[in-house]
């Protein structure tokens, strides 16, 4: 098992391949998923780290993110 199958990683090409097939809807809701809500001591940089709380639904009922 690699920490790829817990962690979702979202390359260039995943991102394209998602922007390409998904719905309005489905964007509508991710966009949702990952506002900004706050920044903290802003800097210009050629990186950028982000972090978010939600995780996948526990349950198989629920849809995924």
């Amino acid at each position: 098992m690699s920490w790829e199958d817990i962690f979702p990683v979202l390359d260039n090409d995943k991102v394209a391949r998602y922007q390409a097939e998904a719905t309005e809807e489905e964007k509508a809701r991710l966009r949702e998923h990952f506002e900004v809500e706050r920044v903290v001591n802003q800097r210009q940089t050629g990186h950028l780290a982000s972090t978010s709380l939600f995780w996948k639904p526990a349950w198989l009922r629920d849809p995924d993110y």
